[in-house]
């Protein structure tokens, strides 16, 4: 799915031929001792009814990465630990 040092990306690929809208990637990762969430990955678009907080409250994150992914995240939370360092 991430871009090659050709530039080519399986995201783009879809896109182009009109497979999805947007040539973009949603994670929505839940909390793993909620057994009555799951994850979820969309390709193409965003489901904002999985975020709390809806629409005003998504994060985007562009990829910093030439040929692999690679993204910078402010207010990261783990195990309710803030992971950010300032």
């Amino acid at each position: 799915m991430a871009p090659t040092k050709e530039g080519n990306s399986f995201i783009r690929a879809l896109k182009e031929k009109k497979l999805i809208r947007r040539a973009l990637v949603g994670i929505n990762f839940e909390n793993p001792k909620d057994s009555k969430t799951e994850s979820l990955v969309t390709i193409g678009e965003l489901d904002y009814s999985e975020i709390e907080g809806g629409i005003e409250a998504a994060n985007y994150y562009s990829n910093l990465g030439r040929d692999k992914w690679g993204i910078l995240i402010d207010d990261f939370l783990y195990n309710n630990i803030d992971m950010t360092f300032n």
